[in-house]
């Protein structure tokens, strides 16, 4: 359904089809992470609170409601995906946000994509918001977020925006 919408709106005559940027937050930032393959003409990605190594957050989770979304059967081995490889493939910039005091999903998850880009050699950023949980307020991930797009946007961020 997310790659339909996509091509939905790279039709449209105000979206340039060459510069798409995803943007997910927790869960979405899951559904970006395993996207960003598949959609062409990504320009950046944006991923706040996220997890991408999906096993190892299950195995590691002291949390029963995140055991629980990402295992709703119980099954003794859940199958889960670790999109970490895939960033192997990957093209666009990357900025990863996420609070250090997180407890919905650990900061190490936002560590692991880190590394995994790093060992790549891909462009990508990592800001470790201090004494933030879960919920990223607006003013706490603006300039980062801005900053990234006025970086990897071109001339659709222009210099003097607020």
């Amino acid at each position: 359904m997310v790659l339909d919408a996509v091509a939905l709106a790279k039709r449209l005559p105000w979206v340039d089809a060459k510069r798409i940027y995803l943007y997910g937050f927790s869960r979405g930032a899951v559904v970006a992470t395993a996207l960003v393959n598949q959609i062409d003409g990504v320009k950046g990605v944006l991923l706040l609170a996220g997890a991408y190594d999906l096993p190892r957050l299950y195995r590691d989770t002291p949390s029963m409601w995140i055991r629980k979304l990402l295992n709703p059967n119980g099954d003794a081995a859940p199958k889960l995906e670790n999109y970490l490889p895939e960033t192997a493939r990957w093209s666009a910039p990357t900025l990863i946000l996420h609070g250090t005091d997180d407890g919905m999903i650990p900061v190490s998850q936002a560590k692991l994509l880190n590394d995994q880009l790093e060992s790549f050699g891909k462009p990508h950023r990592l800001v470790l918001l201090p004494e933030r949980g879960h919920w990223l307020r607006l003013d706490a991930i603006r300039q980062p977020a801005l900053d990234f797009l006025r970086a990897n946007g071109g001339s659709a961020c222009a210099a003097n925006d607020p």
